[in-house]
C-alpha cells in the first residue's frame, strides 16, 4: 500500500513537469507561433532569432516584435504625365539609339537626334519632348517647327 501512493506521487509530479515543459516551450516559442498563425512575410527571421536568441529575454522580444509586425508588402508608385504615351499597354516600338545617344536608326541610315525625332518615338503631352527607350529628349527645332510650315498659304 505504501508503494502504491509512492507510484501515484511519482505520477502527479512527472505529470505536472509534463505540463511544465509543454507550457514552457509553448511561451518560448510564442514568438514563432504568432508569426507562423500570421502567415508573416519574415516568418523565418523569427524563427532563427527565436530559436538562437530567445534565450535572452531581449532575442525573444525582438523576435515577438517582429512577429508582430507589419505584413504588408512596401509599394511604389510611379506617375506619369497625362497623354505622355509612355508606358502603356501596348509598348511603342524601341528606338534604336547609337552608344553616345546622339544618332537613332531609322532602319537604312543613322540620323542626327539634334536634328530629327524619330516619327514613331512616343511624345510628351506637349509635343516638346520624345522618348528615346530610356530617356526623354526635347523635340528638335526643326521637328516642332515644321508643322507651322504646313499652315502657309499654298498661293504664296
Amino acid at each position: 500500500m505504501l508503494a502504491d501512493a509512492t507510484t501515484d506521487a511519482a505520477n502527479a509530479a512527472a505529470g505536472a513537469l509534463a505540463i511544465y515543459v509543454i507550457v514552457g516551450l509553448a511561451l518560448y516559442f510564442l514568438p514563432t507561433i504568432v508569426a507562423l498563425s500570421r502567415h508573416y512575410r519574415g516568418s523565418g527571421s523569427v524563427i532563427v532569432i527565436n530559436l538562437l536568441l530567445g534565450w535572452t529575454l531581449i532575442g525573444w522580444i525582438v523576435a515577438l516584435a517582429m512577429a508582430f509586425g507589419s505584413n504588408q508588402r512596401e509599394t511604389q508608385v510611379v506617375v506619369y504625365a497625362q497623354g505622355s504615351g509612355y508606358p502603356s499597354a501596348t509598348p511603342a516600338p524601341a528606338t534604336h539609339m547609337s552608344p553616345d545617344g546622339r544618332f537613332w536608326w531609322d532602319g537604312t541610315a543613322w540620323r542626327d537626334s539634334t536634328a530629327s525625332a524619330p516619327p514613331t518615338a512616343p511624345r510628351s503631352a506637349d509635343g516638346a519632348y520624345w522618348w528615346d527607350g530610356a530617356a526623354w529628349r526635347a523635340m528638335p527645332v526643326a521637328a516642332i517647327a515644321a508643322p507651322l510650315t504646313d499652315l502657309a498659304p499654298a498661293d504664296s
